[in-house]
Parts: structure tokens; C-alpha cells; sequence
């Protein structure tokens, strides 16, 4: 029983955060930023491209 409460937050430490991961059509963040303008262009819809 008393490891149940041993996951209940400690009152001195903040909760830790957790943050979404963005991805845009399958593809991480870290990957678009290192893609050049061409091959960004190709991941984006017809639409998007006019």
C-alpha cells in the first residue's frame, strides 16, 4: 500500500512537465528545421504551394 502513494507529488518539487512532440506529416521538428526550402515545399499540399 504504501508504494501506491510513493507516485503522489512530493509538495517541495515542481511536477514535471511533459510536451507534445510536433511532427508535420510524419516528420519531426528537428528534421524540418534541417530541410531546405525545396525539400519543405514537397511535404506541403497543392494548395499550400500556390
Amino acid at each position: 500500500m504504501a508504494d501506491v502513494e510513493a507516485d503522489v507529488a512530493v509538495p517541495g518539487q515542481p511536477k514535471k512537465r511533459t510536451f507534445k512532440k510536433f511532427s508535420f506529416r510524419g516528420v519531426d521538428l528537428d528534421a524540418l528545421l534541417d530541410m531546405s526550402t525545396d525539400e519543405l515545399v514537397k511535404l506541403f499540399t497543392a494548395r499550400a504551394r500556390r
